[in-house]
């Protein structure tokens, strides 16, 4: 008798705390990871007078990280000034849902002080870990469109297919497109050929200048690193009416360092780096991740770097960035907001320990119920037990 009330509490035990867990916002059994994201700008009046730094000036700015369903969401943000947090800010939306902390005062700076400007935000990324994956995947479809006829709504997805600016296509680039739209029946083929023809022509190569060199440009040097890939992508799908975007994100690894310093300028990225990739719209509701660099750039076929693309296939990717018909180099290139203030950037990410699983709301009166079978079953067994040992 003893035995069997033991039992019972236990089982109690175990329902309720899970109960109490699924209803807070820990619990099982999907899968994320927490990443800490801090971007800091330190800002150090050199001259001999006082000025006041219009904070909006600062480029590329503070931008939360997206939310994007399947992959990322932000859970809480933070701001501070000197190391005190500041509530003087508010969140701008731009046309590509981007998100900026604006300010609506200037900050004043005496003589030779340093302000240090800080954001601190949280971010919750879908992982990929096995049984509790709860990481979107998308891939190529097998069937697609005959090029030419892939259909949308034209005022929706005009600025997907720019071609100003940044994004002009000249006559290199319209001749490449057409060369490869010859073998190329369907959307599908056509895609995989543009990446074909990316792998073969253009060599992986890092810029020491920074930023993103434009598609035109890339076409004549032939060398580039993801930002350029991903960039040719977006433009040689345009060329053909294939609606098309860049992401902007930061890849995490705790073994990377890097730091650049020259003149009054100094940059650093500590336990990662910026990485960029492309988006190619199929329709209204479908677009694929086309990465030719994450996570790997020797490629076995076309296809993998869309099924197996990094935001695929990794959770250790944060997106900060959408870029459909801007320059994307404004949100990379860093620049004073003022003359005679010199500037420091360090980007620091960190993982929470571990992972975390959590129960979406939606889901939980199902998992308790779920809970409440296993736990009844289990009573049964266990009385039929203790009733057969009599």
């Amino acid at each position: 008798m003893i035995k069997r009330n033991l039992y019972m509490i236990v089982i109690i035990f175990i329902f309720l705390t899970f109960s109490n867990i699924s209803f807070s916002c820990y619990g099982i059994p999907f899968a994320y990871k927490v990443y800490t994201i801090e971007t800091e700008y330190t800002l150090y009046n050199k001259g001999n007078s006082t000025i006041w730094v219009d904070l909006n000036k600062i480029q590329p700015g503070f931008y939360l990280a997206l939310d994007i369903d399947g992959w990322q969401n932000l859970i809480n943000f933070t701001f501070y000034i000197n190391g005190s947090q500041s509530n003087k800010v508010k969140i701008m939306v731009d046309g590509s849902g981007n998100k900026r902390l604006v300010f609506s005062s200037s900050l004043k700076i005496r003589p030779k002080e340093k302000i240090v400007l800080k954001l601190i935000q949280n971010v919750r990324v879908n992982s990929v870990t096995p049984l509790f994956s709860t990481r979107k995947k998308i891939c190529m479809p097998k069937t697609s469109v005959s090029l030419g006829n892939l259909s949308f709504n034209e005022k929706v997805f005009k600025r997907y297919l720019s071609t100003r600016g940044f994004w002009r296509i000249d006559s290199d680039i319209a001749k490449i497109s057409d060369k490869i739209a010859t073998s190329s029946t369907t959307v599908r083929e056509y895609i995989l050929a543009i990446l074909r023809w990316i792998i073969v022509n253009i060599q992986y190569n890092i810029s020491k200048r920074g930023g993103i060199a434009p598609p035109r440009l890339v076409i004549k040097s032939k060398k580039g690193a993801c930002g350029e890939f991903s960039s040719l992508v977006v433009v040689l799908a345009r060329a053909k009416r294939i609606p098309a975007y860049l992401y902007l994100s930061y890849y995490y690894d705790p073994n990377l360092n890097v730091s650049i310093k020259s003149g009054d300028f100094s940059y650093a990225m500590v336990h990662a780096f910026q990485h960029v990739f492309a988006m190619v719209c199929l329709s209204e509701n479908v677009s694929l991740p086309v990465d030719l660099t994450l996570p790997k750039r020797n490629l076995g076929e076309e296809i993998d770097a869309i099924d197996n693309a990094g935001i695929n296939i990794m959770d250790n990717i944060i997106i900060v960035n959408r870029i459909i018909d801007q320059d994307p180099n404004d949100f990379l290139m860093i620049s004073s907001p003022t003359k005679n203030v010199s500037i420091s950037y360090k980007v620091t990410i960190m993982q929470k320990s571990g992972t975390v699983f959590i129960i979406e709301k939606k889901l939980r009166p199902f998992y308790l119920i779920l809970l409440l079978v296993i736990v009844v079953v289990i009573a049964i067994i266990i009385f039929l037990r203790e009733r057969t040992d009599l």
